[in-house]
């Protein structure tokens, strides 16, 4: 998968093939060497609190459904008011 392809995942669904860890691809890394991770954001629990996130090698994540349109997203770049967030659906 190439860079382009990788930052294309973001909003979707990912499970760890590991250690099944699930949540929504809110963030994407890349090191100095090639390395690129996810940041997996799961779901909030019955007390409506997100659990702690986890950065996840990407070849170790199973893809899911999209999520969140990242077409969507604004970016807050400093010029005007910042975004709340993207959308759910």
């Amino acid at each position: 998968m190439n860079k382009i392809e990788i930052i294309e995942q973001l909003g979707k669904e990912g499970t760890d093939k590991i250690t099944n860890f699930k949540g929504v691809i809110s963030s994407v890394s890349f090191d100095l060497y090639g390395c690129a991770q996810y940041w997996l954001t799961p779901k909030a629990n019955k007390d409506m609190i997100i659990p702690e996130g986890k950065w996840m090698d990407h070849g170790r994540i199973k893809l899911g459904k999209r999520i969140v349109s990242i077409e969507e997203v604004q970016v807050d770049d400093g010029d005007g008011p910042e975004s709340k967030g993207p959308p759910i659906r």
